[in-house]
């Protein structure tokens, strides 16, 4: 079939040159179109890869478009590459994928347990908490499957931000209005808020970190009317913290156990730094001593230990 292609391509341009010597430019014109679609249907899938219909019509095209010579160099060079293309390696390997089965269904976010209405009476509770963990509840509930749930936890956690931010603005303008000398408790009870602004949640992504630095800077404003505040450099070290600073965090904490911190409410920060300096032996260290008496430094010491 391939040499019968070949044959009859080769025998279609003869009578096409035939009939351009005789003056027969409307059957040469024809005769060459026919050479030309049985050179493509022969050299079309050897020359080119892709979809056959496209392949085909480039070839045609460059054979019909250059008369006798640009059929013969079609062959030349499918004849030149026939080789090669059978002796060398596919470049691509086609592998299809699975489809994924039809019965598998999106993530869902776990919601809490309960009706709709026990939800929202949950959220409702925490309207007057200050911990870290109302808040993480109102975040999770922004996720919940009822538009109602969201609305409410999307109210409370507004109603929380803007409490927040409205006593780091009264402050503010009350720092405005009070004399350098006397600024000291007011820088002191703005790295506070600003630090239980991010404490809690309420801040986050670009937010958190602008409000991280708010908190540094008021500390050590803080610090320069108050340099041995036991409370303000643990302040300090545990904002450094949150910012990636291990290195400065261990010696805030360090000065922080200078000035009286007990070292039971310091060790889980410093087996932190210890643990963002790579310091794993430290980790340990820091956490195995005794007398471990709050239960949050004892499930830390059963997690890093």
């Amino acid at each position: 079939m391939i040499w019968l292609r070949g044959i009859a391509a080769g025998a279609f341009e003869a009578l096409a040159l035939f009939a351009v010597l005789r003056g027969a430019g409307a059957a040469a014109l024809g005769l060459h179109a026919a050479g030309c679609c049985c050179g493509a249907a022969l050299l079309h899938r050897r020359l080119l890869e892709g979809r056959p219909r496209q392949s085909f019509a480039l070839v045609f095209a460059g054979a019909f478009f250059v008369p006798v010579l640009g059929l013969l160099g079609l062959v030349a060079v499918g004849l030149a590459t026939r080789g090669l293309r059978e002796s060398s390696e596919p470049e691509l390997v086609r592998t299809p994928i699975p489809e994924p089965p039809a019965t598998a269904q999106p993530p869902i976010v776990p919601r809490p347990s309960g009706g709709r209405r026990a939800r929202m009476e949950a959220l409702a509770k925490v309207r007057g908490r200050t911990d870290a963990a109302s808040v993480a509840m109102l975040r999770r509930a922004l996720e919940d499957s009822e538009e109602e749930v969201r609305l409410l936890a999307h109210a409370l956690l507004e109603s929380k931000s803007r409490a927040a931010y409205r006593r780091i603005h009264e402050t503010t303008c009350e720092l405005e209005k009070t004399p350098t000398a006397r600024r000291g408790a007011l820088h002191r009870r703005l790295a506070f808020q600003h630090w239980e602004v991010a404490w809690l949640g309420l801040a986050q992504g670009e937010c958190l970190e602008h409000t991280l630095r708010e908190a540094r800077r008021h500390t050590d404003l803080a610090l320069e009317a108050d340099p041995a505040s036991a409370s303000l450099h643990f302040l300090l070290g545990r904002i450094d913290l949150r910012l990636g600073g291990a290195d400065k965090a261990e010696a805030e904490l360090a000065r922080a156990a200078e000035q009286g911190m007990p070292a039971v409410l310091l060790r889980p920060y410093l087996a932190e730094a210890a643990f963002l300096r790579r310091r794993f032996d430290l980790v340990k260290q820091r956490l195995a001593q005794p007398a471990l008496a709050v239960e949050t430094v004892d499930r830390l010491q059963r997690y890093w230990t």
